[in-house]
């Protein structure tokens, strides 16, 4: 059985986003408990971008260099990655827009929906980072199942986008010819959708 090749880049790539990862949560949960100098409503904004746009972010992340391989390639393009890095960066963008421009609101709501999952809790465990780790998993599933949804919608319709690359002017068969030089949208190619 043959052990699955990881490369150095998505280690580090792993690294990096661990490490960012948990110095976001350590500042959103030292200005949740008040031991931080920033204002009331700034520390609400940052406590719900940190905790409810990072988790999705951070599984999103992950599908980039495989589309940024597959453009620079001209490769086959991936319906279902297309479609769930775009639903998915979709939603973090306006789960993140809806806490920066009405953090009351979207705080407040986050509180109905915990206030009932809370009380399954022990007594004894609601002050502890259980109660955080599963508000950030209430808070992602709607976003991880609007991604899939968005992946499966590109991939049942066959949604893709290929990137076609067409000689310059200038450029022929028979080798160069002492034509005028290419226009910017001769050289960059086209984008087509399918």
């Amino acid at each position: 059985m043959k052990l699955p090749r990881i490369s150095i880049a998505w280690v580090m790539e792993i690294v990096i986003l661990v490490a960012v990862d948990l110095a976001a949560f350590r500042a959103a949960f030292r200005a949740a408990n008040g031991t931080t100098s920033l204002p009331p409503i700034g520390t609400l904004i940052g406590v719900l971008v940190v905790y409810g746009a990072m988790p999705m972010a951070s599984i999103l992340v992950f599908g980039i260099p495989t589309l940024i391989k597959m453009f620079r390639r001209n490769d086959k393009s991936r319906p279902f990655l297309m479609g769930f890095e775009a639903a998915g960066w979709e939603i973090v963008l306006t789960y993140t827009v809806a806490s920066v421009l009405s953090p009351f609101w979207v705080a407040g709501n986050l509180e109905l929906l915990a206030g009932e999952v809370v009380q399954l809790i022990p007594a004894s465990m609601r002050e502890s980072i259980v109660v955080v780790m599963l508000l950030m998993l209430l808070i992602m599933l709607p976003q991880l199942a609007v991604a899939l949804m968005g992946g499966w919608f590109n991939w049942k319709f066959k949604i893709s986008i290929t990137v076609e690359r067409r000689r310059t002017a200038g450029v022929e068969a028979n080798g160069p010819s002492p034509a005028q030089p290419p226009t910017a949208k001769q050289s960059l190619g086209s984008f087509a959708c399918r």
